[in-house]
């Protein structure tokens, strides 16, 4: 029976590494394909595309590893099945239980270190992956430059009409200038064509422009906002070739702060979403409360003067002015309710969002090692 059982795990275990690998790297090119736009061209170094490659493949490890153990008992026992050894084992009289039997136990093991994996590894994980694919969409920002849409460097809106996404050359450049706070979009330019690169020498984005017009209405640099009779004076500038520098925060590339992601539910373990339902589910307890005493009718004062028997038109008149006021007070109170209930409507949508959210995660720390389970059955 021991010899059967060291064949048959011999048999699981060679497959399940290959096919656990190649789902691996099948998987990583997947993301690779998707995050490809952030990192081309970004001027990364080795440690960082390593470190980004580690946190990518601790990513895929879960969608990799179900997927590794249904082929492998797939290719075991369709292997065993075409050279007729389960025939045979069946024949000496070992049931497919007792075959199985080592390789349930291998299994449940590779499960609860799933359910580990899950719980403890991936919140880390997917932190620490997020936050570094940030860090490199906002590294060297000239390489986000989108066709056909204005973006925003400093105190500059950049926008080309078509972008070559090979030699980065631009063409139809439109550039406003909004470094002057009283009068901005008072500077633009306009260009055939150009490019922007970061000079590392000076650290500043370097921005180059060929066969081009500014357009400069404050000509003094005025910094009050601008009177109608000086937006009249203008200057219009024709060039072959500009190159402007534009000042950045940081040249090289640098992490964010990590403390932004740890509230969104994949960075949670068991223990934190569990917490984090709770609070959720009291802090909409209390949103449902405010909201009852904010329809109360108590809060509204609707007390009018009702008007007596034979009283004096000024009598009447004066207590019909008050009424009014009252009238139109009670009505900009109720308009301020209205207004505060619809905030507190849309906080309950948001705990609500945020709750099943949080569910779906806790639930999806179990599908791991059940997934594993279940496909080696």
């Amino acid at each position: 029976m021991k010899k059967l059982h060291l064949f048959l795990l011999k048999s699981y275990i060679s497959p399940l590494i290959a096919t656990f690998f190649i789902s691996l790297f099948v998987l990583l090119l997947q993301i690779l394909w998707r995050y490809i736009d952030f990192l081309v061209g970004k001027g990364l170094d080795w440690p960082t595309l390593t470190e980004l490659l580690f946190y990518a493949i601790l990513q895929v490890i879960p969608m990799a590893l179900p997927l590794a153990i249904l082929l492998a008992s797939l290719m075991t026992f369709g292997n065993l099945g075409e050279n007729y050894e389960l025939t045979a084992i069946k024949a000496a009289g070992v049931s497919l239980i007792q075959a199985m039997k080592p390789l349930i136990i291998l299994t449940a093991i590779i499960s609860i270190l799933a359910f580990g994996y899950s719980d403890n590894v991936m919140p880390w994980a997917n932190l620490k992956f997020h936050s570094m694919i940030y860090s490199i969409k906002v590294h060297q920002p000239e390489l986000e430059i989108k066709e056909k849409v204005f973006t925003h460097l400093d105190d500059y809106s950049i926008k080309v009409e078509h972008k070559n996404e090979e030699t980065g050359q631009l063409h139809g450049v439109m550039i406003y200038d909004h470094s002057n706070e009283k009068n901005p979009n008072t500077n633009s330019t306009v260009a055939n064509k150009g490019s922007i690169k970061m000079n590392k020498s000076v650290a500043m984005m370097q921005i180059t422009l060929h066969d081009g017009t500014t357009y400069e209405e404050n000509i003094k640099r005025q910094t009050h906002e601008l009177s109608p009779n000086e937006l009249k004076q203008y200057r219009i500038d024709n060039f072959k070739k500009q190159i402007a520098f534009i000042e950045v925060d940081d040249t090289e590339f640098s992490k964010v702060d990590e403390s932004g992601y740890a509230n969104f539910d994949r960075m949670k373990n068991i223990h934190q979403l569990s917490e984090g339902i709770k609070s959720f589910k009291l802090e909409q307890e209390n949103t449902h409360t405010n909201i009852s005493n904010l329809i109360s009718p108590r809060h509204i004062n609707t007390s009018l003067q009702k008007k007596g028997d034979a009283m004096p038109y000024a009598v009447i008149m004066q207590q019909s002015y008050k009424n009014l006021s009252v009238i139109a007070a009670t009505k900009k109170r109720v308009q301020n309710r209205m207004r505060q209930l619809q905030l507190k409507v849309n906080d309950i949508h948001k705990l609500q969002k945020d709750i099943i959210g949080h569910n779906i995660e806790l639930q999806r720390k179990f599908t791991l090692p059940f997934t594993c389970f279940i496909f080696s059955s």
